[in-house]
């Protein structure tokens, strides 16, 4: 097994993940020990990344194939189909994954040297990983918000580097 997790919210269940992409779902009250469901082939090798959803419905997985993947719990313990979405984007291993304490999005890292940010409601499954244009938008708003309160604050970027412009 590579990565384990609880849920916080449904307390008896836990969610592993072995070499071969496949995803282990337990009750650990059950005195068998044996997986109550098993999602066969989550992906194509290693799962690094593993979270419920803060109500325990869902569970997102990712790995060395690049992708998000989110899956319906209750659906899976049941034997029905269970996977609800596959959501790419980054161009190398994902290493870790988390959902919001809302739930309404999903976080992943990778190898790749990003972050990105699904944005999870209903029907709604995009990637809002900022762009580098509207973080520039948003950090020359702020510089010059805060040049105009601090008038001894030299103004660097605006005078010297040419990458924002403002009076």
């Amino acid at each position: 097994m590579y990565i384990v997790r609880y849920s916080l919210q449904r307390k008896n269940l836990l969610a592993s993940a072995d070499e071969h992409g496949n995803i282990f779902i337990w009750n650990t009250k059950n005195q068998e020990k044996k997986p109550i469901a098993i999602i066969n082939n989550a992906h194509i090798s290693i799962i690094y990344g593993l979270d419920f959803s803060p109500d325990g419905k869902m569970l997102a997985s990712g790995g060395v194939d690049e992708t998000v993947k989110v899956w319906d719990v209750d659906k899976a313990i049941n034997g029905e189909s269970y996977l609800i979405a596959t959501l790419k984007g980054h161009t190398q291993q994902i290493n870790r994954l988390e959902f919001s304490r809302d739930g309404n999005i999903i976080a992943s890292s990778s190898n790749d040297g990003t972050v990105r940010l699904w944005k999870w409601q209903s029907n709604s499954r995009t990637d809002v990983t900022p762009k580098v244009e509207n973080l520039l938008k948003y950090s020359c708003k702020f510089l010059e918000e805060y040049s105009q309160t601090n008038k001894n604050t030299p103004d660097y970027l605006n005078n010297q580097s040419g990458i924002c412009s403002f009076k």
